[in-house]
């Protein structure tokens, strides 16, 4: 039997094991033939598992289980018959045929409820943990998956508890806005179900001379000024320990820069919206600098835009200058640049920056901390 097992001729070791126990019913090996005719049951299921022969591989690993009765073994039997309906769900799923495929996850779903009633422990949380993966990932359920994570109770469990219910607020300002846009942030989030939005207009030309970039600007001190405008918003189709992502208008109707805060469940995260119809093409060596500034709605170029260049810390390595009739503003450096250059345009309220960072960059909330000192 062993010989024909390791062979992995399943069927010839099952009929040596039987017969052995037909003509030997006293014998030394009676128990080792027994648990042998378990194993090739056993691996007679899974390779008809894995041929997707999924009826045939239920009925062996059932007949296995229940000659084991209640124990661990049995157990774990029926676990497995239980994630062949998963295994089945699947094909079906990937064959876009999505009604089978749901049939057969809550068929799962009932399997796996039932062993984690019979049999308590290890097993019971392994059933649990698939009916929450199955809840989440499959049927998209996501409180009923919390609960039955909650039931599992082992670390990969906890992790996903943690993960669903953890409050997230993120904040993108996917482009520069042009003056006949309405200009507008992405808000990513989850567990936040209403926001208050704080709105402020703010000087990018000493921002970007300060810190040669036009992001971060959660850098500046908002909490110290009075916001533009402040209002709140209800997230739409607003679900517990779902992600969501939606537009959120900011109510911009000049052309300018606009620091944008937003506020909830004690996170808030802050962006920098630009509302502008200029941009720069900007063209750098080692001994000058070359900006074009023109205005993306006309394609013309812009007379009389001041333009800041910076590359390096030196007085040397910073310009400023003032574009011509062709929009161009050319000036050279009187010491080598050491850093790229950060270029930055301005026209009136027409503001425009390249090099550095870009103001579309996802700026993650940052929850508030209190810090008590002591007189000793």
């Amino acid at each position: 039997g062993e010989a024909h097992y390791g062979a992995a001729n399943y069927e010839q070791a099952l009929e040596t094991w039987q017969d052995y126990l037909s003509e030997y019913p006293d014998g030394s090996d009676w128990g080792n033939a027994q648990e042998g005719i378990y194993r090739a049951m056993g691996a007679i299921g899974l390779r008809a598992l894995t041929e997707q022969d999924y009826t045939q591989c239920r009925e062996i690993w059932t007949k296995v289980a229940a000659k084991r009765g209640l124990s661990d073994e049995a157990g774990w039997l029926h676990l497995a018959v239980a994630y062949s309906y998963l295994v089945e769900a699947k094909t079906y799923k990937e064959a876009k045929k999505l009604s089978k495929a749901e049939g057969l996850f809550k068929k799962g779903l009932d399997e796996l409820g039932t062993v984690a009633k019979r049999y308590p422990g290890e097993i019971a949380q392994q059933a649990r943990f698939r009916r929450a993966e199955i809840f989440r990932f499959e049927l998209d359920d996501l409180a009923s998956a919390v609960h039955e994570y909650g039931l599992a109770k082992n670390h990969l469990a906890k992790k996903a508890i943690a993960d669903l219910t953890a409050v997230e607020l993120k904040l993108e300002s996917p482009r520069v806005f042009r003056s006949n846009e309405e200009a507008f942030i992405l808000f990513k989030g989850r567990n936040v179900d209403k926001v208050s939005i704080r709105r402020y207009a703010i000087n990018l030309e000493d921002y970007y001379k300060k810190y040669h970039t036009s992001e971060e600007v959660n850098r500046l001190d908002l909490d110290l000024v009075s916001p533009d405008k402040t209002w709140p918003v209800e997230i739409p189709k607003y679900e517990k320990y779902r992600d969501i992502e939606h537009k959120l208008n900011v109510g911009v109707d000049k052309p300018g820069a606009y620091a944008i805060t937003v506020e909830g469940k004690d996170f808030e995260a802050t962006v920098l919206v630009l509302k502008s119809d200029i941009e720069i093409i900007t063209a750098t060596t080692p001994k000058e600098a070359i900006a074009l500034v023109k205005n993306v709605l006309t394609d013309k170029p812009v007379l009389g835009a001041v333009v800041d260049i910076w590359a390096g810390s030196s007085s040397g390595q910073s310009i400023q200058t003032i574009t011509g009739q062709d929009g161009v503003a050319r000036s050279e450096f009187l010491s080598s640049p050491n850093k790229n250059p950060y270029v930055f345009a301005r026209l009136g309220d027409h503001v425009a920056v390249v090099g550095g960072k870009k103001p579309s960059a996802t700026t993650v909330s940052l929850q508030p901390k209190g810090f008590i000192y002591t007189s000793r």
